[in-house]
């Protein structure tokens, strides 16, 4: 009898056991509350409230990003709990799919109830005009109305005629968008039952609760597949006032979770970068590479690493072809642009991309580089780029942006400096889908000092080009990025903002100015050739003409050349050069011109050549 006792009591322990084995975690919703979005990364940080009961016990996170770093995971309660474990996975959805559905079906159900009832309404009003339309003889043989009843039944008759037909308008457009309803959800149920509902990432939590209690959970944790770059309006309304720079963001994510109404911090750190110091290889000479006269500084590793980003919009390039010159080494950039070689010295790369100019840059290991490819104008009219897990078309290429705030106001946000970055608070929240497009988050609106001056070198192109400097520059937080030039309304085109640099003033180009008259021609007063003995001489001149077609005075910078001479058989002498500034070394003349409206200056330089009869050298 003790041993049967024993039995059961042995079943009755390994059933409860059994039972608590198979007890489920509970699912646990999260809310995003806010997103710090690096150059290359983002970092999210979710909040849950739950209600837990006393004892041991699992609770899942559920629907986060399956591309989160289980390593960066970050989780706090405020109650009085323990945290036993975290374990990070990625579900494929199958229960979740199930229960979706579910809840979809039952959202169906009540929607097609509720068109059943405005349906039924709609049939009443009907009903009710063809009675009104039926009984619309106000008088007959047997019957007389004065003319104030006559009156009054018509008003009653338009009365209520107009409020059947009003009623039955609005019924029908609520009918119309409960029809689109009702058809999003059956699509909806439909691709969860084709299983296209992307996959899904949970963390598992076990804990240790003392007694019950509702608590709010903070979880953080960072994701590699979002990434924002810098872009710029860059206004002159006139020489005479200070600059506008208009600072935006362009934002992407692709994470598998919608940032939706969040609010954005946008910093200009990069998680795709080491925070190692690199460390100096021996560097001893003789080297033994023969090749190029390159910058050679090797590291203990010999890497090259860069970024390929579109030269307009500093999106990555994701697919680009990166090859060391002269070899066959090469790679291709992955998701967010990145490419790395293994070269012991420095070289040139070779950069090429489909619907895009390809480019040649000189690189040094140990260092990171930026490559921005400009796109090909004729090729983008025929090519359809597909890259990653989307397609794109260049040619139709556009901005999306979300949530903007009223115009006529300045957009908030807040300047955070740290002790290696600066985060921008942006205190509107935004929605960024994670669908990898690109969407604009306006930053700062600069209104910023600048001196304005305009350069021409006549020889290579006849405009002349405006720059603005601007001082104490650095205190904008700017980033290297695109910039759309307008000049007086005008927009002038394209250019970049470089502020990666130590001077203490920032030069940004503006773009062309056609209201400036510059022409440049041969001198025949100086156009002569004549032979030495075994030696020829040759001489050439020129004159430059810039003229002031604004109506404001305007500083303005004129550069040429002269050649230099690369050989003991060859001499080069300056004859004139109506005082520019002479650079003997480099061949290089400068004119600092100011010129009042309408004013023409002229300019001249002459140079003389002997050479040997033998050589064909080009001197123009």
């Amino acid at each position: 009898m003790p041993q049967f006792i024993s039995l059961l009591l042995f079943l009755g322990l390994f059933s409860l056991q059994g039972t608590y084995a198979q007890e489920k975690a509970k699912p646990v919703k999260s809310q995003i509350k806010n997103v710090v979005v690096f150059l290359n990364g983002a970092q999210v940080n979710r909040e849950a409230q739950v209600s837990l009961s006393a004892g041991s016990q699992e609770i899942v996170l559920v629907g986060l990003s399956p591309y989160l770093d289980p390593q960066s995971i970050q989780l706090k309660a405020d109650g009085k709990l323990s945290i036993k474990s975290l374990q990070f996975q990625v579900n494929n959805l199958e229960e979740q799919v199930q229960e979706e559905i579910k809840d979809l079906e039952a959202k169906l159900k009540t929607l097609r109830g509720n068109i059943q009832k405005q349906n039924d309404r709609l049939a009443i009003f009907q009903e009710e005009e063809k009675m009104l339309a039926a009984n619309h003889k106000l008088s007959s043989p047997t019957v007389s109305l004065t003319p104030a009843q006559l009156e009054a039944a018509l008003n009653f008759h338009r009365s209520r005629l107009t409020e059947l037909k009003n009623q039955q308008f609005s019924i029908k457009q609520n009918l119309s968008e409960r029809a689109l309803e009702e058809k999003r959800i059956e699509r909806q149920i439909q691709d969860r039952l084709a299983g296209k509902t992307p996959k899904t990432g949970e963390v598992k939590v076990k804990l240790d609760v003392p007694s019950s209690l509702n608590v709010t959970f903070k979880l953080g944790y960072s994701v590699k597949r979002a990434s924002w770059t810098p872009n710029y309006d860059v206004r002159v309304s006139s020489l005479d006032q200070p600059l506008s720079l208009q600072y935006r963001a362009n934002l992407r994510q692709s994470t598998g979770e919608d940032w939706k109404q969040v609010r954005l911090k946008l910093s200009n750190a990069d998680l795709s970068q080491s925070g190692q110091k690199p460390s100096l290889a021996t560097w001893r000479l003789p080297q033994s590479y023969q090749g190029a006269d390159y910058d050679v500084r090797a590291d203990s590793t010999g890497l090259i690493t860069g970024r390929v980003l579109d030269y307009e919009t500093g999106e990555a390039l994701i697919g680009a072809t990166v090859l060391i010159k002269e070899s066959n080494q090469g790679t291709v950039t992955d998701q967010n642009g990145n490419f790395s070689l293994n070269s012991p010295y420095a070289s040139v790369i070779e950069v090429q991309y489909i619907g895009y100019e390809a480019q040649e840059v000189s690189v040094s290991v140990g260092n990171f580089f930026d490559i921005y490819l400009k796109p090909d104008q004729a090729a983008l009219q025929e090519v359809v780029i597909v890259s990653g897990d989307r397609s794109r078309q260049r040619a139709k290429k556009k901005e999306l942006k979300v949530t903007p705030a009223p115009s006529n106001q300045p957009i908030p946000v807040s300047i955070q400096k740290n002790a290696t970055s600066v985060a921008f608070d942006i205190e509107i929240p935004y929605t960024i889908p994670s669908d990898g497009k690109t969407y604009t988050v306006e930053i700062k609106d600069y209104q910023v000092p600048a001196q304005y001056s305009y350069t021409t070198v006549p020889k290579l192109d006849p405009d002349a080009f405006l720059s603005a400097q601007v001082v104490n520059w650095d205190q904008y937080e700017l980033l290297p990025g695109p910039a759309n030039l307008f000049l007086e309304g005008t927009f002038l085109g394209k250019s970049r903002i470089a502020p990666q640099q130590t001077e203490d003033t920032l030069t940004i180009s503006l773009g062309r100015d056609k209201s400036l008259q510059i022409q440049r021609e041969k001198s025949q007063a100086f156009r002569k050739k004549q032979s030495l003995g075994a030696n020829q001489v040759v001489t050439r001149g020129w004159e430059i003409r810039v003229r002031n077609t604004k109506a404001s005075a305007l500083e303005i910078q004129v550069e040429d050349q002269y050649p230099i001479s690369g050989d003991n058989s060859i001499e080069v002498e300056l004859l004139e050069s109506t005082q520019a500034q002479v650079d003997q070394e480099r061949g290089l003349l400068l004119w600092k011109l100011n010129l009042e409206p309408g004013e023409e200056k002229l300019l001249r330089f002459a140079y003389k050549v002997k050479f040997p009869k033998r050589m064909h050298l080009e001197l123009e």
